[in-house]
């Protein structure tokens, strides 16, 4: 009976962690303007559109993130596949590339824009750390932006839409 025990602990220790449930980001998200934080220091967006909001679609490994506003804004889709295999996004003007990946509770994207721009070649990275609260009401969304002209830091604060 021992040994039946100890190898179910040892087979739920290989196989368990395999069908763990990565956390489902999907809903609609309402940004915070409170909580929003850049380089260390509260700031409060200014958007005549009123408020700020993400619609996610989040299945498997496909993370869609739309962004939303009340009024006339332009809507912006953007799409990624979690799987950390490195990814070219078909653009015009520059060379995206992105790495995306479920590490947890959290979905890590990293993005490197490249461009000719009149001022010469220009280079922008940007790492973001998508989380969850325990309670999955809350999504935090941490920037960060590489360029030539210096880093940014900015911390975004989501609670989910009922």
């Amino acid at each position: 009976m021992k040994n039946v025990i100890y190898a179910l602990c040892f087979f739920m220790g290989i196989i368990g962690p395999a069908y763990a449930a990565e956390p489902d980001f999907s809903g609609n998200w309402r940004l915070v303007r409170e909580i929003a934080i850049e380089n260390d220091k509260q700031y409060i967006t200014t958007n005549p559109d009123g408020d700020l909001a993400v619609l996610i679609t989040h299945t498997g490994d496909s993370f869609q993130v739309e962004n939303q506003c009340a009024h006339n804004c332009a809507r912006s889709v953007r799409a990624y596949i979690t799987d950390g295999t490195l990814r070219e996004v078909p653009n015009n003007v520059a060379k995206v590339t992105y790495t995306a990946k479920c590490d947890g509770d959290t979905v890590i994207i990293s993005q490197k824009t490249e461009a000719v721009t009149p001022f010469g070649p220009a280079m922008t990275l940007i790492k973001q750390v998508w989380s969850l609260s325990a309670d999955r009401q809350i999504l935090m969304v941490s920037s960060c932006s590489q360029r030539t002209t210096g880093t940014v830091a900015v911390m975004q604060v989501y609670e989910r839409v009922h």
